[in-house]
């Protein structure tokens, strides 16, 4: 299966940023199609329409190219939670996935390198052999364009070369056939392979001077993109197709305390909290810790997470967290003023909802890049509701594009968003349909004119 190829600006100021993914035998994902843009992508439609089929599919393919096809496929629920109902009646069942994004190279090699962005096609088949009662990956297929500045993109289309991977079955005695396109082998100085890191971390990544391009040997179910290889240019692919995990964050796993060994990291599930405040506080008094230097906080950042928490919670004068060696947890408290005095409250005192919030507030300001989540409405008062858009706006960099995902069915979360940034889900004769409003800014009119907000046409049925 080849997705479609986008006409896209051959000549520009600045680059367009999008993924597109087009998916074949996934759930109820048959023939299916979305092109993610930069900046807020909110997902609607009523209950099975297939917006949490698309959000596991991105969560299937991270867990795929980090821990191999059996940890995704255990991640997803099984086979039968994998691959369609019509696939898994046919001979062979298979997933088909074409992502077709833009990768960039100057976390490893460097800002200085010059040209750092380069777009890609990345196209997957797994299958089920149910003579090997096996999964495997048939085919890998990543096709290289041409690399090019980040603030002026000239014929960022131009195919460099193509890297194939291919296998008729899951058993390891057969080796794969391997094609490598001989351009990509070469000095041009448009060639995203040019750069390889010798020592990886050690040292600079350098020009290459030629030879043979030597891959890893990678298992039947094992991605190219997750094996150590000496190409930056296929590290920057996987940490574009990765967009980490969905959240759902739940208050009750956000209440309960971090154990000592816990990485400062919010989980998807909201468990991690007051690790992550933890690690937060001593970064603001200037005690990097290893594994806060590893997630990069900065001195600032819990400061910030205390006054959007204000906007809930107007009386929150700090937040303070310590490793209690009698438990081994990490307790938070939370120092909330009155006039003069002031009361110390466990996190474990806050309401649902504040919890929620303040693991958002942590979650968006701690971790950043690309993120998706479904259903961030639960637990929450409109009025925090309507804020999260705003949070989610003020921590989009221009200088670090990506896209964050949000599903939801909230009218509040809706009226804050523009027509352009809504993608509408629908189940139609057994298959996931999606895509954009057909006249955004005749919505924007109506909008405008009536003082209805975009939440009220959507849950009147009016958007198409």
């Amino acid at each position: 299966m080849q997705g479609g190829r986008d006409k896209d600006e051959e000549f520009s100021l600045k680059p367009h940023y999008y993924t597109k993914y087009v998916v074949d035998g996934f759930r109820s994902l048959k023939g299916f199609e979305i092109k993610l843009e930069e900046g807020l992508n909110v997902l609607v439609g009523p209950n099975g329409a297939g917006k949490t089929n698309f959000i596991d599919l991105l969560d299937f393919l991270s867990v795929f190219l980090t821990r191999g096809l059996a940890a995704a496929t255990s991640n997803s629920g099984g086979i039968a939670r994998v691959f369609s109902q019509e696939s898994l009646k046919s001979r062979i069942p298979r997933v088909q996935i074409h992502v077709s994004g833009l990768a960039d190279l100057e976390n490893f090699v460097g800002a200085d390198a010059g040209l750092t962005l380069f777009r890609y096609d990345y196209d997957l088949d797994i299958r089920y052999s149910r003579t090997h009662s096996a999964l495997y990956v048939a085919s890998e297929k990543i096709k290289l364009k041409s690399l090019f500045w980040k603030h002026y993109a000239v014929h960022v289309n131009n195919t460099v070369g193509t890297l194939e991977i291919r296998r008729r079955t899951p058993s390891e005695e057969i080796e794969p056939e391997v094609e490598i396109g001989s351009r990509l082998k070469s000095r041009g100085v448009k060639n995203p392979f040019r750069y390889r890191s010798r020592l990886r971390s050690l040292s600079r990544p350098t020009s290459m001077d030629g030879g043979e391009i030597e891959l890893p040997v990678t298992g039947p179910d094992q991605s190219i993109l997750g094996a150590r290889t000496m190409l930056p240019a296929l590290d920057a692919i996987r940490e574009s197709l990765s967009r980490g995990r969905t959240f759902n964050l739940t208050p009750s796993l956000a209440r309960e305390p971090s154990d000592i060994t816990t990485a400062p990291v919010i989980m998807p599930d909201g468990s991690g909290l007051s690790a992550t405040l933890y690690h937060l506080d001593q970064a603001r008094r200037g005690r990097i810790t290893v594994r806060a230097a590893a997630r990069r906080f900065s001195s600032e950042d819990l400061d910030t997470i205390i006054e959007w928490t204000r906007l809930v919670l107007p009386e929150l004068s700090d937040i303070t967290t310590a490793a209690d060696p009698h438990t081994g947890k990490y307790i938070s408290t939370i120092l909330v003023s009155f006039g003069d005095s002031t009361l110390r409250v466990p996190l474990q005192g806050l309401s649902d909802g504040t919890l929620k919030w303040l693991s958002f507030v942590c979650l968006i300001i701690s971790a950043g890049a690309a993120r998706s989540i479904e259903e961030p409405e639960n637990f929450l008062h409109p009025k925090m509701q309507k804020m999260m858009i705003s949070l989610i706006r003020d921590s989009m960099i221009s200088d670090h594009p990506g896209h964050f995902i949000l599903s939801t069915h909230s009218e509040s979360i809706i009226n804050q968003c523009s027509p352009k940034e809504i993608i509408l889900f629908q189940f139609k004769g057994g298959e996931t349909k999606a895509g954009r409003l057909s006249k955004p800014e005749k919505v924007e009119e109506q909008i405008n004119e009536t003082g209805f907000g975009l939440g009220y046409y959507y849950a009147s049925n009016a958007l198409s």
